[in-house]
């Protein structure tokens, strides 16, 4: 019973919501997506804008998410952007696309650890102290499988992908 609940929950995270300007085929989306909000590692809120062309059979997508240190056990801050291509293969009462995307990311983090000898632990505690830094830059190609659902001007989109 929880189980539903917590697809249910996980498929309304992992939507994106979307506001069109018509019902039909929309020629420009811009979406915002809280299921950033939700990822362990790269936390953040992400924003994009989806233009539809060609009769609406392709789209490109650009898009990036401010990474926030909210609730992670370090402080990171970045930059995480993205471009796709759609093909729209299938536009009926759902759209479903397949398309390649590309990500990338900057982002910095530091975190402070402590370590001592084994037989010297005291308390309280007097380790040593160790702070670090680091800068992550990551590159990611996808191919992407999908499909829009639109009501009342707004869309709802699920998609996932391999990369």
């Amino acid at each position: 019973m929880t189980s539903k609940y917590i697809l249910l929950f996980w498929l309304f995270l992992s939507s994106t919501l979307v506001l069109s300007q018509n019902d039909s085929v929309p020629p420009n989306q811009i979406k915002l997506s809280a299921e950033q909000l939700f990822n362990p590692i790269n936390r953040g809120v992400k924003l994009s804008y989806e233009r539809c062309y060609s009769r609406s059979r392709w789209s490109s997508e650009v898009g990036g998410t401010i990474l926030i240190p909210i609730l992670n056990d370090y402080e990171q801050n970045g930059f995480r952007g993205h471009f796709s291509q759609k093909y729209f293969y299938k536009r009926k009462r759902i759209h479903q696309y397949i398309g390649i995307g590309y990500e990338f990311q900057y982002s910095n983090f530091s975190d402070v650890g402590y370590f001592t000898d084994s037989t010297l632990i005291t308390y309280p505690y007097d380790g040593i102290k160790d702070e670090y830094r680091a800068r992550k830059e990551l590159h990611i190609v996808n191919l992407l499988w999908g499909f829009q659902i639109i009501k009342n001007h707004f869309i709802f989109e699920f998609g996932g992908g391999i990369g």
